[in-house]
């Protein structure tokens, strides 16, 4: 994964990352998952938001804040903002 934002925060004995402001988010090198509907092929994953927590164990992100993600022509927005 690699991610921009206006700032980040790393916590390195918690694995925890903070970004705020214009996060850009892409996914890389992922595998196909044919079974899966929205997310079922290799092509990086691109998220948007105006913030984002991400945890190393369990690896979760948190998008919040206009949150968009895609991947090739498939889209989803957020409702939760």
């Amino acid at each position: 994964m690699t991610a921009t934002a206006r700032s980040m925060r790393l916590n390195r004995s918690t694995g925890e990352a903070l970004a705020d402001g214009n996060v850009k988010s892409t996914y890389s090198e992922l595998k196909a998952q044919p079974n899966g509907a929205l997310l079922a092929s290799s092509s990086p994953i691109h998220v948007t938001s105006q913030s984002m927590t991400a945890r190393l164990s369990p690896t979760v992100a948190v998008y919040t804040g206009n949150a968009r993600l895609w991947q090739d022509a498939k889209r989803c927005s957020s409702t939760y903002d």
